[in-house]
């Protein structure tokens, strides 16, 4: 028993003809014919019980019936999930990025990235910026998520997160009085 003749026992079975099973499939009526006389034969029970032109399911062949609607539904499933995943992103992305961006931004990120990318692997690495862009420009790292300006037209710099940095000081500082405070204020602070 195979998959092209469980096929053919439920066209026959869905059309009510072997005739009509046939045309359904492109194939001769002989062709039919003959694969379910060889089922027959291997079961050493008929499928069909031949009214002339027509066709009516026996016992066994209801159940080679229900048989071929579960394993060629299987089939499809199977062969459904192999494609997708074949257009599903698979692999493994090298991602860096300094302590503080991997303790406070990443663990959002990668919850998110992860439940739309569920077959691809992150690997994290932290460490100092100039380790991290040696990395980058060696190919060993894909992306990263840099806090400071980085020189160099060999990468390729997309801003990704605005972030307000607040300047923390004592009440009493000189500093604490201005309402805005411009990275020169902060020259030649000790």
């Amino acid at each position: 028993m195979d998959l092209r003749q469980l096929d053919i026992v439920r066209r026959v079975a869905e059309t009510g003809s072997f005739t009509a099973a046939a045309r359904a499939l492109n194939v001769s009526q002989s062709a039919v014919s003959r694969q379910v006389l060889q089922l027959e034969e291997e079961l050493g029970e008929p499928a069909f019980l031949r009214l002339g032109r027509k066709v009516r399911l026996t016992a066994a062949g209801q159940s080679l019936l229900d048989l071929s609607r579960r394993v060629l539904a299987d089939v499809q499933d199977t062969t459904r999930g192999i494609r997708d995943e074949q257009q599903s992103p698979s692999g493994t992305l090298h991602l860096a990025g300094g302590m503080t961006v991997c303790l406070h931004v990443f663990p959002a990120l990668l919850k998110e990235f992860r439940r739309r990318q569920p077959r691809i692997d992150v690997k994290l690495t932290t460490g100092a910026t100039s380790h991290l862009l040696e990395r980058l420009r060696s190919g060993t790292l894909d992306v990263g998520l840099l806090t400071l300006p980085v020189e160099g037209a060999d990468l390729v710099q997309v801003p990704a997160i605005r972030e307000e940095l607040l300047l923390v000081m004592h009440p009493s500082h000189r500093l604490a009085k201005k309402r805005r405070i411009v990275p020169a204020d902060l020259h030649k602070q000790s």
